[in-house]
C-alpha cells in the first residue's frame, strides 16, 4: 500500500505531496496520520495475481539479499506480519503464502485507489497518468520503471515455473483472491 500524503497549510491550499512505499504501514494503522496531522491522505492500493506475487515472495527468500530482520530464528525477509513466528521455520513458499495473506487481507477492506500490477506491465505510462489524475496530482514525465526490489525482470507467467508449490497454498485464500479481483486464475499474468 503507497500512501500519497498531502499535508494541508492552515490556508487549506495544497502545496506539497509526499509520497511514501511503505508496504508495512497496513500493520500499523493511523502512524502516519498521527505523524501528519491534519494532513489528507489517499492511499494507492497495488494488486498483483497471487500466485506472481508469492513466486517473487519465494525468489526474494531464496535470494542472497533482501535480509530486513534478524529474529531468534535467523534473517526473517520483507515484512513481519503478525503472527510470523507460527512461520518462521516453515517452508519458504508457506512463509511467502502467509506474508501475501495476512497484508492483503488488511488492505484488501481499506479502499482507496486500487493499481493492477499487471497494468504497469501492460502500458506503465498510462497506469501512472490514470493513478495521478485519480489523486489529482500532475503525472511525472514519462519514462520507463526502474526495476526495483527484484530477482529478475518481470515476465509474463513467470510463476509457472513454481505452480506447484504456490498453487496448493491459495485455497486458504479464495475469498481473498475473489475481493481483489483476481478469482479467474486464466487471467492471471
Amino acid at each position: 500500500m503507497w500512501p500519497d500524503v498531502r499535508p494541508l497549510p492552515p490556508r487549506g491550499r495544497l502545496t506539497d505531496t509526499l509520497l511514501l512505499k511503505a508496504p508495512y504501514t497496513v500493520y500499523r494503522p493511523g502512524v502516519l496520520e498521527g505523524i501528519f496531522p491534519g494532513a489528507e491522505f489517499n492511499y494507492v492500493v497495488l494488486t498483483r495475481n497471487p500466485a506472481a506475487t508469492i513466486n517473487g515472495l519465494i525468489a526474494g527468500w531464496r535470494s542472497p539479499f533482501f535480509h530486513k530482520h534478524l529474529t531468534p530464528h535467523g534473517w526473517w525477509k520483507f515484512d513481519l506480519p503478525p503472527g510470523w513466528t507460527d512461520y518462521a521455520t516453515a517452508p519458504v513458499p508457506e512463509r511467502c503464502w502467509y506474508q501475501w495473506h495476512s497484508s492483503y487481507q488488511r488492505i484488501a477492506p481499506s479502499g482507496g485507489t486500487v493499481v493492477k500490477f499487471e497494468g504497469l506491465l501492460a502500458d506503465a505510462g498510462r497506469t501512472v497518468t490514470d493513478v495521478c489524475r485519480a489523486l489529482g496530482i500532475e503525472p511525472p514525465p514519462r519514462r520507463g520503471l526502474p526495476l526495483v526490489m527484484a530477482t529478475e525482470a518481470p515476465a509474463p507467467f513467470r510463476w509457472r515455473r513454481r505452480a506447484a508449490e504456490i498453487l496448493p497454498l491459495l485455497g486458504r485464500s479464495r475469498e481473498l483472491i475473489n475481493r481483489l479481483n483476481y478469482g479467474d486464475e486464466s487471467q492471471w499474468v
